[in-house]
């Protein structure tokens, strides 16, 4: 089986069990709000677009340096989708694991640093692909 392959397999597992665990999983003792709900959407949706950029700007490297060690190493790309599915996992557990108090300001601040980060690549002309 071809590294490619195994990494479509690796992706699509790691995915999968973060779609089961975010749909069914028992909140760490209390329920998500809607404001809760929302900022983590805005986390995933920044994520997202943030690992799209960190995909293209790998692919571009004579245009773009990645600022993020794990994935400065062009060996590193193939292990770039599942790595984004365990940060994103990552913070909902944690999240989840917060009471609402400090739920919000969690999901808040990693929000924040995702957009800052979409804002700054797009500003400096760093596109999407998959």
């Amino acid at each position: 089986m071809g590294k490619g392959i195994v990494i479509v397999i690796m992706t699509a597992a790691l995915a999968a069990v973060m779609v089961i665990a975010v749909a069914g999983a028992a909140s760490g003792g209390e329920s998500w709000d809607t404001t809760e709900k929302s900022l983590f959407g805005t986390f995933l949706v920044a994520h997202a677009i943030d690992t799209l950029q960190t995909n293209y700007a790998l692919r571009h490297p004579n245009d773009f340096t990645e600022k993020n060690p794990i994935y400065r190493e062009a060996d590193n790309i193939g292990m770039l989708y599942p790595l984004a599915i365990a940060i994103g996992y990552g913070v909902y557990r944690l999240a989840d694991w917060l009471p609402h108090a400090h739920r919000k300001t969690v999901l808040a601040i990693f929000g924040s640093v995702k957009l800052l980060a979409v804002s700054n690549n797009y500003g400096v002309g760093v596109g999407m692909q998959f």
